[in-house]
């Protein structure tokens, strides 16, 4: 691992802290983390069309993309800090949360995020569909 990173990054001893971060972006792109934020936010876009009658595509398309947005802040918490040492007093609570938690955490950010947004964008179909009932081949007021 020391070697690789000293050959990708300039062949310093002093380039291997580099190197560990090229490599943990190099994980993300190959797939290690990358399912961790895809999967909490599809598997709530499922939810949230199975169980919210009243979500619409743009709803789960907000709630998906709030949980990759902050999913990524709790996933690579641990380098932000690292990076950034000031921000200690916000990130540190999030750092401690352990990685089978992130499946509940994103998957629930999506699904509270598309009822709120089912709630504040409704569409003029929205409130027709409402108004009527279909029994049989007709579609009759309530």
């Amino acid at each position: 691992m020391v070697t690789r990173g000293m050959v990708i990054c300039g062949g310093t001893p002093a380039s291997y802290e580099l190197s560990q971060g090229l490599f943990a972006v190099m994980a993300a792109a190959r797939g290690e983390v990358g399912p961790r934020l895809f999967r909490c936010g599809l598997l709530g876009g499922f939810f949230l069309g199975i169980f919210w009658k009243r979500a619409r595509q743009r709803d789960a398309l907000a709630g998906i993309g709030t949980s990759i947005a902050l999913m990524s802040l709790i996933v690579f918490s641990k380098s932000i800090l690292h990076a950034w040492p000031a921000g200690g007093v916000l990130l540190e609570p999030i750092s401690q949360i352990a990685w089978p938690w992130y499946v509940l955490i994103g998957t629930s950010i999506t699904f509270v995020t598309g009822m709120i947004s089912s709630f504040i964008f409704v569409t003029r179909s929205d409130e027709s569909c409402a108004r009527f009932e279909i029994s049989g081949n007709q579609t009759q007021p309530i």
